[in-house]
Order: C-alpha cells, then sequence, then structure tokens
C-alpha cells in the first residue's frame, strides 16, 4: 500500500491470469488554472445577479427553517 501510495501501480493475479489492478487513485488538483478557469466559463449561463441573490435568500431562508405566511 505503501507503495501504491507513492505512485506505484501493481497487476493482480490468479493462478498466473490477470484478474486486476492495484493503482494509486487520481489526485484532485487544489487550484484551476486561469486559462483553464476561462476555457470552462466559456459555455456557461449568464444569469442576472439579481435572480442569483434571490436564489441564495430562498435557500438561506429554507436552511434556517424560515417560513414565509
Amino acid at each position: 500500500m505503501d507503495a501504491v501510495e507513492r505512485g506505484g501501480s501493481f497487476t493482480v493475479t490468479r493462478g498466473g491470469q490477470e484478474i486486476g489492478a492495484l493503482v494509486p487513485l487520481p489526485r484532485r488538483r487544489r487550484y484551476v488554472s486561469r486559462a483553464d478557469f476561462a476555457a470552462m466559463s466559456r459555455g456557461a449561463q449568464v444569469r442576472d445577479v439579481g435572480v442569483i441573490r434571490a436564489d441564495q435568500a430562498v435557500t438561506y431562508d429554507e436552511e434556517l427553517g424560515h417560513r414565509d405566511g
């Protein structure tokens, strides 16, 4: 497991037949480059700031248990 954690991978066999692989999980990036963010944003839907704030207000009220009326 230590070797896998360091990036190693192993083929799992049974009776000399390959049946699987033990590989490290892909590491998630902790940041997105400016270029990647720009590329991802090109297809994003444009929303009105007022609509976004209204959505946030509703969610905030629901989380706190506030009810209209």
